[in-house]
């Protein structure tokens, strides 16, 4: 019977030790924040010994009053708590074994816990147990360990921290954390001032450290190469091309424009937009048998090395125009004016002379020729021209001593033989007879 009861004194004695330490552990408080408003929790045991549940008293700015219960196990504490949205909720859990004999606890398993709006649990991640801090940056949970920094995503996967930012207009951070600007206390930061800023957030034995450069507001600029002008505003100034606008400037010149901003910090932004050249009458590649004529808008112009305003071009060969607009942006287009001759057809016979043009170079029957020619003896001819050593046409031709001009037929078989023949047999003839008569 002594037996008995000492078992069942011994029992209440464990039983009533630790529902007091659980509820010594166990209540715990904080606040975190949630769009719309504040999310109060506080920690509390409840029910038969072993089970626990955590309650979450949610107030919002509508006056809205919410109360959520999370089950905690045996053992167990949370420690911070962070709601990214109204569906998103990430709780860091401890997890602790317990000597009820002595009241002492010891600290065996730190995890991240992510929570739906239900309060249902969806992922578990567990993180080191040398935790010395947390805090969250905007759409990241910032934990500071003995060793290192991690960083955890809404989705609780893992991130490197990154100490260097770059964002397009303006940054307003969202942290927990007591926030330095340029190495001096900010309550409230947002920046818009392009430039770079240096940030440190702190929390507890957590210290963060990261720059933020900000990009200024320059619109307009073209993503690609345009032939028309270029209008850029901006809500502060800029240099385009060495010359400082005030919020707006434009430019039609061809060539590389170069847009520049000094921002905060010593920050030094540039960017570069093209406007190409204009040009009428001839393109890259082009191959004429006439002459052409060329227009352009470039500052300035060279044909085959010499300078050139725009006009036309008959010389046969090959040819190089360079275009060049500001900031040293040069265009090359080659093109090709073929050799030609007038004054003359294949195959026709003159009855006079005739003269012939020619634009470039050509020999009549292997010799090179004037580009003004006058051809008058009669005779067969063969006109060849040539470009860069290589014949692009032949032309033949005849002139005679009558006066015609017929299209050359095939040669035929002669009958001069033939009339020599009969010439001979008359003559034959004639003789005979006088000799007889004789």
């Amino acid at each position: 019977m002594k037996r008995w009861m000492l078992l069942l004194v011994f029992t209440f004695f464990v039983l009533g030790t630790q529902h007091v330490f659980a509820e010594s552990l166990w209540i715990e408080k904080g606040v975190f924040e949630i769009p719309g408003g504040l999310v109060s929790y506080g920690f509390l045991t409840e029910g038969t010994f072993g089970t626990n549940d955590a309650y979450f008293s949610m107030t919002l700015n509508t006056g809205e009053k919410h109360v959520v219960q999370v089950d905690l196990g045996m053992d167990e504490v949370f420690v911070y708590g962070h709601a990214f949205n109204q569906d998103s909720f990430v709780l860091v859990r401890q997890d602790y074994i317990t000597d009820p004999r002595f009241q002492t606890s010891r600290l065996q398993a730190m995890t991240l816990c992510l929570y739906d709006a239900n309060w249902m649990l969806v992922k578990e991640v567990g993180i080191p147990l040398d935790v010395l801090d947390f805090l969250y940056l905007d759409d990241l949970i910032l934990i500071q360990t003995a060793t290192t920094m991690l960083g955890y995503l809404p989705t609780l996967e893992s991130t490197e921290p990154s100490a260097f930012l770059e964002q397009a207009f303006a940054y307003c951070p969202e942290t927990d954390g007591t926030l330095y600007l340029d190495y001096q206390l900010s309550e409230d930061v947002c920046l818009m001032e392009p430039g770079i800023y240096h940030l440190e957030l702190v929390r507890g034995w957590l210290s963060w450290e990261y720059d933020v450069r900000i990009l200024p507001r320059i619109n307009g600029i073209p993503g690609e190469l345009v032939t028309t002008p270029v209008r850029l505003t901006s809500d502060a100034r800029f240099v385009l091309d060495g010359i400082t606008y005030e919020m707006v400037g434009e430019t039609s010149l061809p060539g590389r424009h170069i847009v520049t901003w000094d921002g905060h910090g010593g920050d030094h932004w540039e960017s570069e937009f093209v406007i190409g050249f204009t040009i009428d009458g001839v393109e890259e590649g082009l191959t004429s048998k006439d002459p052409i004529s060329i227009f352009s808008n470039a500052l300035s112009m060279t044909l085959d090395g010499d300078s050139f305003s725009g006009g036309t071009i008959s010389n046969a060969g090959s040819h190089e125009l360079v275009l060049y607009g500001l900031n040293d942006y040069v265009q090359t287009v080659q093109f090709t004016i073929l050799p030609s001759v007038r004054g003359v057809e294949d195959e026709a016979v003159y009855a006079s002379p005739i003269t012939l043009y020619v634009n470039g170079t050509a020999t009549l029957n292997g010799e090179t020729i004037a580009n003004e020619t006058e051809v008058s003896k009669a005779g067969t001819y063969e006109l060849k021209i040539w470009m860069d050593d290589i014949v692009v046409e032949t032309i033949h031709f005849g002139i005679e001593s009558t006066p015609s001009s017929i299209i050359l037929e095939p040669e035929t078989t002669s009958n001069l033989p033939y009339l020599i023949f009969i010439g001979s047999f008359i003559l034959i003839g004639i003789v005979w007879i006088l000799r007889k008569k004789g």
